[in-house]
């Protein structure tokens, strides 16, 4: 079974998928039913499978059948791990996180998709951190959800690549697409220019982690300036978006710095909210898709290891928050850690 592709320098990914030394296909046969089909395998990312062809007994035994090489697609230090889904694998490589399906029997590219540059794209701070793909299926068809180191939400065809027809509205940037994009900085309420993103000296935001498909609904995390070396106090907050899954409909935002009336306000003493940022979902979102529950990991707000200029708890900086996917409305919420200034994150 193809359980990662390691996106390395040149972006070189090696299959160890063996035929266990017995010169047949039996593998895939047998894991037909075997899909892959989020970043950790299911909503809860538990990274379990079911299968059972490789084992502590057998895994000496494989060797390598095809490597794939992204160098093509622009060198970079990142990782990324496929979904494998109806046959096909589905990755991200490239610093323009270009979408990619690969025959997993051959290692072919059956087809690959990026969005032309844009001024958000060069500046990103996470051009290298995309960790793989949504999925979800619309009117019976496949669909791949992406979000770019621009901030663009993407909708393509499982099978062809081509932007989902009826999804999202024009981006007026020469070379997009007429369908098949939503401009995610739109919906997040900050002044913004489509080419050049929101003005740096007002903030910062990206995604890094897969969006993930909730019943109708696709929710949409984001990314901050890592932590480590973050240069200023003010930054946007780290919003949480939601949008029809066979529109790209705009459908609610949650917002992580909670405003003046909302729950958690009070927890933002000297009117911190009104410059203080962050507080993103840089971490893969999981779901319980029965219940139409959504799970939101953040991390701290800045500056991530000083916060005198933000007396308070700080909600919902590393915080666990649990919402409905259909409508955004809170359901429960546990702070890891109240006022944190150590960069835990959640």
């Amino acid at each position: 079974m193809i359980t990662k592709i390691d996106i390395w320098k040149r972006v070189k990914a090696v299959a160890l998928i063996s035929l266990l030394l017995s010169g047949s296909g039996s593998l895939f046969a047998a894991q037909d039913d075997v899909e892959w089909f989020t970043l950790g395998n299911d909503y809860a990312h538990t990274r379990y499978t079911s299968s059972s062809e490789i084992s502590s007994e057998n895994f000496s035994e494989l060797e390598v059948m095809w490597e794939w090489d992204g160098a093509s697609l622009g060198a970079v230090s990142g990782r990324s791990t496929p979904s494998y889904i109806n046959g096909t694998l589905y990755t991200v490589a490239g610093a323009r996180r270009s979408v990619v399906a690969i025959d997993p029997k051959t290692g072919e590219t059956l087809w690959s998709y990026r969005l032309p540059n844009t001024g958000r794209w060069e500046y990103s701070m996470r051009a290298d951190y995309g960790k793989g793909i949504g999925y979800s299926e619309v009117d019976g068809k496949g669909v791949i959800y992406m979000i770019t180191p621009g901030f663009f939400l993407t909708a393509l065809d499982a099978e062809t690549g081509a932007p989902l027809q009826g999804f999202g509205k024009p981006v007026p940037i020469d070379g997009f697409p007429d369908s098949g994009v939503v401009d995610l900085l739109a919906d997040l309420g900050h002044p913004y220019d489509p080419y050049e993103g929101i003005p740096l000296e007002t903030g910062y935001i990206t995604g890094s982690s897969p969006p993930i498909v909730v019943n109708d609904t696709i929710i949409v995390g984001n990314s901050a300036e890592q932590g480590y070396h973050q240069s200023r106090i003010e930054n946007v907050p780290g919003d949480i978006l939601a949008y029809d899954k066979k529109t790209g409909d705009f459908k609610w935002k949650f917002n992580v710095i909670p405003k003046p009336g909302e729950y958690g306000h009070e927890t933002w003493e000297n009117d911190a909210w009104q410059w203080t940022g962050d507080v993103s979902s840089w971490a893969p979102i999981s779901a319980d898709v029965e219940n139409d529950i959504v799970y939101i990991p953040t991390n701290g707000a800045t500056i991530d290891y000083y916060g005198g200029f933000r007396p308070g708890d700080n909600l919902y900086g590393t915080s666990l928050i649990a919402l409905n996917a259909s409508t955004g409305e809170r359901a429960w919420h546990f702070q890891m850690v109240h006022h944190d200034i150590w960069n835990y994150d959640n």
